[in-house]
């Protein structure tokens, strides 16, 4: 008959935790979010790098920070580039 008891008694999911351990579970979560807000909120530059027109007309110039512009002369263009990276 007891068995039957054991089965409907929920189990706890957690013991009980010392107090510095939820301090140190709360910090840690913390600093996760903090740097995960850091990370996703610095903007990453993913530009290539010196283009050439290879093929059709075209103007590629750097447009303030992190910005490159390919302004088309023809309806197709043929771009060589040299490098492509990702940098923060």
């Amino acid at each position: 008959m007891n068995a039957g008891k054991e089965l409907l008694r929920p189990k706890m999911l957690r013991p009980h935790l010392s107090l510095r351990t939820r301090l140190l579970l709360g910090v840690s979560g913390f600093c996760l979010a903090l740097g995960a807000v850091q990370f996703f909120s610095a903007p990453l530059r993913a530009n290539p790098e010196n283009g050439v027109v290879v093929s059709g007309e075209a103007v590629i110039s750097q447009e303030g920070s992190g910005q490159l512009a390919i302004r088309q002369g023809s309806d197709k263009v043929i771009i060589d580039w040299e490098r492509f990276g990702i940098s923060a």
